[in-house]
């Protein structure tokens, strides 16, 4: 009794390893590792894309401008005053200006 429990142990140990290499043997990705490489190409151009958007070079490109305070980016006039010097970074280079008025 023994011993026709342990046969039958393993031979479904070897039927679930016949599956499993008849699985492997089938893969998508074994019989078209082309495919793989193809979709993290494109995953990966994707990626590429949505950086370029966000990249702030590609930003001054567009005609868009940053302009900084002592080596800090500045987005509002809150943190600009009368006087200040800034600087105004441009797609070719930049200009340094004095703060004639600050409105809104």
């Amino acid at each position: 009794m023994l011993n026709e429990k342990l046969n039958r142990i393993i031979n479904n140990k070897i039927e679930s390893q016949k599956i499993k290499l008849f699985q492997l043997k089938n893969s998508h990705i074994l019989n078209n590792p082309q495919n793989l490489y193809k979709n993290k190409y494109i995953e990966l151009n994707n990626l590429i894309e949505k950086l370029e958007l966000v990249n702030p070079l590609n930003t001054l490109k567009r005609g868009y401008t940053l302009t900084y305070i002592d080596d800090k980016v500045r987005s509002s006039i809150k943190n600009i005053k009368k006087n200040d010097i800034i600087k105004t970074k441009f797609n070719d280079g930049y200009i340094i200006s004095k703060v004639q008025e600050v409105g809104e």
